[in-house]
């Protein structure tokens, strides 16, 4: 994947290239930097950042990405692969795959609405509080010198506990698109169309994602393949 495959959010990709894709490209020059201003020896390339922002605003895509500009391998965890009925078999499921991924490398270890992974402690039951205590003794285990970068998303981070939310290093914020993405996004699924008629649908867009874009594009698409 390029990064032409997410229009628009170029704020955000710099971000992204600056926070993670380097370090992973270039883990010697970062290494030298913190070599050369802290007195003990520490690392400073990230091993957790959360991605924040509405559904079908390209969150997924991007750790797709990440993986592909970096070399890396993308680990992608939903939720549901997690959890399941029977006593402390989560836990353990989640800690089988931090485990793997130690193993693999250079690893995107993607973490999908991880707020209903790890919510707030007061506010979730047993089972799912002791999911939680290892995703942070998990994520205070990788050393910085690893080259495994974790990658939470979530739609709802006030609803993360806060020890969680200590753990990322950084947050990268993915918004609902402005108009003139929007106009970039139908770009890329409706090339056809003149600038001017994609501009009208942009201003008549206010509030989509670039996912209902696509969706609206390929409705149409069908609409007019079945007239066809």
């Amino acid at each position: 994947l390029e990064w032409d495959h997410l229009a628009g959010y170029e704020t955000t990709k710099q971000e992204i290239k600056d926070t993670i894709i380097l370090p992973l490209k270039h883990p010697e020059i970062y290494d030298s930097v913190a070599r050369n201003t802290r007195r003990f020896k520490a690392g400073n390339r990230p091993r957790a950042v959360l991605f924040e922002g509405p559904p079908g605003t390209g969150k997924t895509t991007s750790a797709r990405i990440i993986a592909s500009k970096a070399n890396a391998k993308l680990v992608y965890v939903p939720i549901e692969s997690i959890m399941t009925k029977w006593y402390g078999e989560s836990s353990r499921n989640l800690a089988k795959i931090f485990n793997r991924a130690h193993d693999l490398g250079d690893v995107i270890l993607f973490l999908d609405e991880i707020d209903s992974l790890a919510g707030r402690r007061e506010d979730i039951h047993e089972a799912t509080r002791r999911v939680l205590s290892v995703l942070l003794r998990k994520l205070d285990g990788f050393t910085p010198e690893e080259k495994v970068i974790t990658i939470g998303a979530t739609n709802r981070k006030v609803d993360l506990d806060p020890a969680l939310l200590r753990r990322f290093e950084a947050t990268i914020n993915f918004p609902l698109p402005s108009v003139d993405e929007r106009a970039a996004i139908y770009s890329v699924y409706a090339k056809q169309l003149k600038p001017d008629e994609v501009s009208k649908l942009a201003s008549n867009s206010e509030g989509f994602s670039g996912s209902d874009i696509k969706n609206v594009c390929v409705k149409t698409e069908r609409r007019w393949a079945s007239q066809l």
